[in-house]
């Protein structure tokens, strides 16, 4: 597929070793995700790398200009905010939003943001 889009990663690829690393599995790490990108509120979730150690972790952000981890790398984004989605999905359907996303992440572009 054009971009690398898909449901995961490629076993071995940076992004998927990044992952095994740092949640264990990547299914821990979708299931994470997932968690973070489906709780109340409004806002993003993000997959981020910390610079220093390399390490991946997931972080819910009402604002992407507030509360983002001073210093780390932004490897994944999605927005959640209802404008993102409210043409395919009700307002109460974010859930159905995420899976889909997730089942269509350009996995080519998100290992170029890898450190």
């Amino acid at each position: 597929m054009p971009g690398g889009g898909g449901a995961a990663p490629p076993p071995g690829s940076r992004f998927r070793r990044a992952v095994e690393a740092s949640f264990g599995k990547f299914e821990t790490w979708r299931a994470d995700f997932r968690a973070v990108a489906t709780m109340p509120g409004v806002g993003w979730a993000f997959t981020m790398q910390d610079p220093s150690t390399g390490w991946l972790s997931n972080h819910f952000v009402e604002l992407h200009q507030d509360n983002l981890v001073a210093g780390f790398r932004p490897i994944l984004v999605m927005d959640g905010w209802e404008h993102a989605f409210m043409r395919d999905y009700l307002a109460t359907e974010r859930a159905r939003y995420v899976d889909a996303f997730l089942e269509n992440v350009g996995w080519e572009v998100v290992e170029k943001r890898l450190g």
